[in-house]
C-alpha cells in the first residue's frame, strides 16, 4: 500500500550530500538556520544550494528559499539516519 502525498525527492539527498562534502573539503560549517526575527532561512548550506540549483533542470529547482531550506532539512535528516544505520568500518 503506497503512502499519500508527494514522493520524496531522493535525488536531493545526493545533492545535499555533495554540498556537505564540499563544505567539509573547504572547512566551512554547513549551517542551515532560520532567522528568529524574520523567519527567513539563512546559512551557507542554503546559499550553496541556491547557487548550484541554477544548473539543475528547472523542474528540480526550489521555487523559494523556504522550499529549498525544507528540502535540505529533510535530506540532512535522511542522510543522518542512513549514516547511523550504516556506520563506517574505519
Amino acid at each position: 500500500m503506497g503512502e499519500s502525498g508527494r514522493p520524496q525527492a531522493e535525488w536531493h539527498d545526493e545533492f545535499a550530500a555533495l554540498l556537505l562534502e564540499v563544505a567539509e573539503t573547504a572547512a566551512v560549517e554547513p549551517r542551515l538556520n532560520k532567522d528568529r526575527i524574520s523567519g527567513a532561512r539563512v546559512g551557507w548550506l542554503l546559499d550553496a544550494a541556491q547557487a548550484l540549483e541554477a544548473f539543475l533542470h528547472p523542474q528540480m529547482r526550489s521555487l523559494t528559499a523556504e522550499a529549498c531550506g525544507k528540502r535540505l532539512e529533510r535530506s540532512k535528516t535522511r542522510l543522518n539516519q542512513k549514516h547511523r544505520q550504516n556506520p563506517s568500518s574505519a
